[in-house]
């Protein structure tokens, strides 16, 4: 492999803290969710991705929708970014997720950039019109239904293996 081209394709991990509010309505954006600026509920706390919402004790039946939330920072263009891994605005973006059980819908300040339906394969969308140099919010909204009988999902769920939901 040409080590310039691989030096100009920067990534910066999006695994780490996140906000996490499972949400008893499935749809966060009627409270604004996905707004960069919303003030969440004082039930969202802090948690490391990538793990599955199942991993908690409080969460472990828990089915319904899930959002998430965090930041990300672009450099200005031609600026020497804040590592060799940080994008800057000139290059183009896309958030990818190696797998999201099971329903996903993605925002970036707030505006919705992308969905994706299944649980097992990596799916990616491009944000390039949504990213410029400065701090990004990106919000990601996360079902996994009850009802498990029109989706795959191996031996989840009962009364095999805890279920796997999340990103």
């Amino acid at each position: 492999m040409d080590e310039s081209i691989n030096r100009r394709r920067g990534s910066v991990s999006l695994d780490g803290a996140w906000q996490f509010l499972p949400g008893p309505e499935a749809d966060g954006t009627a409270r604004g969710l996905h707004e960069p600026d919303a003030e969440w509920p004082a039930a969202a706390h802090e948690v490391t991705a990538a793990h599955a919402w199942q991993e908690a004790d409080r969460y472990r039946e828990y089915t319904g929708t899930a959002w998430d939330r965090r930041t990300v920072t672009v450099a200005p263009d031609g600026d020497a970014p804040v590592d060799e891994n940080t994008p800057t605005d000139g290059d183009r973006a896309f958030l990818r997720f190696d797998a999201v059980d099971y329903e996903t819908t993605v925002y970036v300040d707030g505006h919705e950039v992308g969905a994706n339906h299944g649980g097992y394969l990596p799916f990616e969308m491009e944000v390039t019109d949504h990213f410029s140099a400065g701090e990004h919010a990106i919000a990601v909204a996360v079902t996994d239904p009850d009802d498990l009988s029109e989706i795959p999902h191996g031996k989840q769920g009962d009364p095999w293996y805890t279920r796997v939901s999340w990103i």
